[in-house]
């Protein structure tokens, strides 16, 4: 799966936990919201005030450094 604005939060936490982390440190309750399902990462930056071409190259970087052993 490729993080992509029209992806859900849902979809994303499952597909990668370890994305968690960049919701916590941007605030986020997205996590274990009802609507994580619904709202996609673009609603979610919205809703946050948070640029979304920032939004998804963090959330694709903790992947990245994860999967590399970094993070």
């Amino acid at each position: 799966m490729e993080i992509r604005s029209g992806s859900t939060v849902s979809e994303i936490i499952h597909k990668y936990p370890q994305t968690v982390f960049v919701f916590f440190r941007h605030h986020m309750i997205c996590v274990g919201c009802a609507m994580a399902k619904f709202d996609t990462l673009e609603d979610a930056a919205a809703n946050y005030a948070i640029p979304l071409s920032q939004f998804l190259v963090e959330l694709r970087r903790e992947i990245t450094q994860t999967e590399a052993g970094i993070g």
